[in-house]
């Protein structure tokens, strides 16, 4: 299965997801507060792979990539952010 990512202004690369890649689409008209709670669930319990608590070690770099337009964007930062500073 590819997928295609959108990135800069007007590029597009398809990618072939490998499995401690996730590419996850909240549902339509998500409010905020759901928004936070299932991207805290979904680090903690992602498909096919253990928590990404247990696949971080201190000092290690994580990239968090949001494209332009994310709906609650700011709530899936603050939860992504939270999660990683509970996992040290």
């Amino acid at each position: 299965m590819t997928v295609p990512l959108n990135f800069g202004t007007a590029q597009r690369l398809r990618l072939e997801p490998q499995p401690h890649v996730a590419i996850w689409t909240a549902p339509s008209g998500m409010n905020a507060e759901l928004a936070g709670r299932a991207t805290a669930a979904a680090l903690a319990s992602p498909l096919d792979f253990p928590p990404l608590a247990q696949a971080i070690v201190p000092g290690d770099k994580v990239a968090i990539a949001l494209a332009a337009g994310v709906p609650q964007a700011p709530a899936i930062l603050a939860a992504t952010i939270e999660y990683l500073s509970a996992a040290g």
